[in-house]
């Protein structure tokens, strides 16, 4: 059974809002740990992949881009049993500048230290060769491919 996941890459001029995925509390940051992130996640019953990757955005950052122009991209190659369905949403303009807040809990009985924490605990915006460096590695296709 293939499992999708829909998220939305949010560019700005020539940079990219990614998130970093929350690790246990032990966790020292580095940067380079592939733990950044578009906002995306799984679907509901009855959720078109646009409906999906929406809401998710939502949940992740606060933004709600409903009403907005989304382009649908290539989907990723099956990874870890999922695929990727990507949309990307383009800043028109000067960016008006809202810090994103992530409202989505992490749900995890096996994973106790992180439990109830928000899913990503920071965001940054980069150019698509720091995003192609640091990102998850199942992401890396959808910035190689944008342009």
């Amino acid at each position: 059974m293939t499992i999708f996941s829909c998220g939305i890459v949010i560019k700005s001029n020539d940079f990219f809002l990614l998130g970093h995925i929350t690790q246990d509390p032990s966790y020292i940051f580095n940067p380079k740990d592939r733990s950044w992130t578009i906002p995306k996640g799984m679907m509901n019953p009855n959720e078109t992949y646009k409906d999906t990757a929406i809401r998710e955005t939502i949940e992740e950052t606060g933004f709600d881009l409903s009403k907005e122009i989304l382009i649908e991209l290539s989907p990723t190659k099956k990874h870890n049993g999922k695929i990727i369905i990507p949309f990307l949403y383009e800043i028109k303009g000067k960016l008006t500048y809202t810090q994103p807040i992530c409202n989505s809990l992490i749900i995890n009985p096996y994973k106790p230290r992180v439990e109830g924490l928000p899913e990503l605990d920071m965001f940054a915006w980069f150019t698509k060769q720091q995003a192609i460096s640091i990102c998850c590695n199942s992401q890396i296709s959808i910035f190689e491919n944008i342009y």
